[in-house]
């Protein structure tokens, strides 16, 4: 793995040994220390520390008999009318409608639109005219986190979700043009999986769901029905009929590949204390880095009194067997200190719990007032993953105060609040940009038809829609824009919901223009120029 990945985890110089292991789970043994070998000469070891009650590993699946019931927060929707060449969304027929922070719905028309949820990192992108005239369609994106969305898949310990599941609306309808789903993953590295996509024609509350993979990235056929455009961080599904998307990937099967894949996850802690108890809890959240994790885990504990504390970077998991091991600590005691043993809390989850499919993994610390980490402030969270066949690990941590943290709402990046009116000469050269308020990233609608005029019929130097496509890196499979009607509005289409957030959107044309230019494409280049004039994006 490249071990720039998540360079801002905090990971310590030292390394676990593990020498035993505990199958109950229940106690951690007195040999099976969370200190590297060079320590154990340091710290004192107290058999007592073992024997108490409050080490047991408990860790429960809360969510078995709760809803996902999510904070409210206004999410992100724009409509776009791009018939006159400016991007004012006036394609919107009514306003935005947020049932909560995992939904949104609106009603639009053959004008298009977007829906998105998280600051856009997930979103259903509806182009123009993919919505038959005179028409009017109730479109919907949300996540399904509770017992609806339970996800059947062939029971192997190595095909995993890997992303949250998404259903959007209307079911029933098939469009025009095919409209695209961008939705979050959690692999480190997607190319050493075999990814899937999953289906299920049903509404948003059936319990009863009948899931069918519709889609193995790199084994498409003409006769495959979607497109998916798989990238580091995120999936592209292109489709004409909606309902629930799920991602799901299964390690490919290799000697030298088996151990290195890894997911990206996230440990988060919630406390529970009163004044008045005897004790209190620290709750430790083991879940798949998705953008909706921790507000998953804060309506759970919602319900049962507890208030955030604190996260940790994203880690790689890595699919080697190995369970974690979690310690809490006083962080205002060094690890080497004798006191350290003392006052220290440890617990081990176990492999196969951490990568179920279906659960919200937690594991308890609870700490009682007769004890010194009852008075502590500061807690250290120490992390690691281990197995027989790797005995060191590397340790990452993560600093919580007993204080609630206030949960800041995701807000968009800023480039997501901003327009940029760019000016390009004749030759497609950048000049300038000013700023001016920005909904996206939009051609225009008689500038697209034009593009297409040019790229679309096929030319024996393939200077066509063909190279656009492998210049935008979305030629993997290029037979499936081959079977449409214009197949560069399929792949510009696609390159608009793509274009980065966290980018100047006055670039991402500028961008365009440049692989134009490489392309020896000067004719569609002027058609940008001559449409547009000075740039509004």
């Amino acid at each position: 793995m490249d071990p720039k990945y998540l360079p801002d985890i905090s990971k310590k110089d030292m390394r676990i040994h593990i020498e035993t292991t505990n199958d109950n789970y229940d106690y951690a043994s007195p040999g099976h220390r969370f200190l590297p070998p060079s320590h154990h000469g340091v710290c004192s070891v107290s058999e007592h520390h073992y024997d108490v009650p409050n080490l047991s590993a408990n860790y429960v699946n809360p969510i078995d008999d709760l809803s996902a019931d999510y904070l409210t927060d206004t999410p992100d929707t724009s409509t776009v009318d791009t018939s006159n060449s400016t991007y004012e969304g006036n394609g919107k027929l009514g306003g935005c409608h947020s049932a909560s922070k995992s939904s949104t719905y609106d009603q639009l028309n053959c004008s298009g639109g977007s829906l998105s949820l998280y600051a856009g990192e997930i979103m259903l992108y509806i182009p123009e005219h993919s919505i038959g005239k005179n028409m009017r369609k109730h479109v919907s994106l949300m996540l399904l986190s509770d017992e609806t969305s339970r996800i059947n898949i062939p029971s192997t310990e190595t095909i995993l979700v890997t992303s949250i599941i998404i259903h959007c609306s209307p079911r029933n309808y098939t469009f025009l043009k095919p409209v695209i789903l961008k939705i979050p993953h959690c692999l480190v590295d997607p190319d050493l999986w075999h990814v899937s996509i999953y289906h299920a024609d049903n509404d948003h509350d059936d319990l009863n769901v009948n899931w069918r993979k519709i889609i193995a990235v790199g084994e498409e056929t003409i006769n495959t029905p979607v497109f998916v455009q798989l990238e580091p961080q995120h999936v592209y599904i292109m489709t004409e009929q909606l309902g629930r998307f799920v991602v799901v990937a299964e390690p490919k099967l290799s000697s030298t590949t088996a151990l290195e894949n890894s997911l990206k996850m996230r440990l988060l802690a919630f406390s529970q204390f009163t004044p008045s108890s005897t004790n209190c809890s620290v709750r430790i959240y083991i879940v798949k880095d998705f953008p909706n994790s921790r507000d998953l885990c804060t309506s759970i504990e919602s319900k049962l009194g507890g208030s955030f504390m604190g996260e940790s970077e994203p880690f790689a998991f890595f699919l080697n067997n190995g369970s974690m091991n979690i310690r809490l600590r006083n962080a205002d005691i060094e690890l080497w200190d004798s006191d350290c043993e003392l006052d220290l809390h440890e617990q081990i989850i176990p492999y196969n719990h951490i990568l179920s499919n279906n659960s919200v993994l937690h594991c308890e610390f609870i700490i009682k007032r007769n004890e010194l980490l009852y008075a502590a402030v500061n807690f250290q969270i120490d992390f690691a993953q281990y197995s027989d066949s790797h005995l060191y690990s590397e340790v990452h941590s993560f600093s919580i105060t007993r204080q609630p943290t206030n949960i800041q709402t995701s807000t968009p990046p800023a480039s997501l609040e901003r327009q940029a009116t760019v000016t390009i000469d004749s030759h497609g050269n950048y000049v300038n940009e000013a700023s001016l308020p920005l909904n996206g990233v939009h051609l225009p609608h008689d500038t697209k038809r034009r593009i297409c005029s040019a790229l679309d019929p096929p030319r024996e130097d393939e200077r066509d829609w063909r190279l656009l496509a492998k210049k935008l890196n979305t030629d993997r499979y290029i037979a499936y824009f081959a079977t449409k009607p214009s197949p560069t509005e399929q792949i510009l289409n696609l390159w608009e919901c793509r274009a980065s957030q966290r980018t100047s959107p006055a670039h991402t044309i500028v961008e365009l223009l440049m692989i134009l230019k490489d392309m020896e494409r000067q004719d569609v280049m002027d058609i940008i120029t001559e449409t547009i004039g000075s740039l509004w994006i």
